[in-house]
């Protein structure tokens, strides 16, 4: 009886650091994977942007004014300054847990150097809100040449 007792015990404790581990494992994994259609491209070219969302059960929602930001490396990264918005930055597009969306970007005239693309997403908003940053995800660096 007691030794039913003994290994019934040793398998609970494993069961529970076995899904102690798992539930760490997905909650460090959760973020924003943010990946290029390639590393170099020439000036004023395309740039292809593709996001998925690992997040579990959380939506993300993007600026309608700067859904993306072009930063240039130099000894630190450079954020460029942009224009303020003409109209009300509402939240216009999400996408939810385990979503892709691809994102054609036309590149303006740059120097050439290393760059990456910022991404401000709001993870506690509603579609048709205003736009609260509270999260920022960056690409690769990539070369403009």
């Amino acid at each position: 009886m007691r030794m039913g007792f003994v290994k019934s015990f040793k398998f609970w404790i494993l069961f529970i650091f076995a899904l102690l581990a798992f539930i760490l494992f997905v909650l460090e994994k959760q973020t924003l994977v943010i990946s290029l259609g390639g590393e170099n491209y020439g000036n004023g070219g395309e740039l292809e942007l593709k996001l998925k969302n690992y997040f579990f059960m959380k939506e993300l929602c993007f600026s309608t004014c700067r859904p993306y930001l072009l930063e240039k490396k130099e000894e630190v990264w450079y954020g460029y300054h942009y224009q303020d918005c003409a109209f009300p930055d509402k939240i216009e597009k999400c996408i939810r847990p385990g979503e892709k969306k691809v994102f054609h970007l036309s590149l303006p005239e740059l120097p050439s150097a290393t760059y990456r693309i910022a991404i401000p997403v709001c993870d506690d908003c509603c579609f048709a809100q205003i736009f609260q940053e509270t999260l920022r995800f960056y690409s690769k660096e990539f070369e403009i040449k």
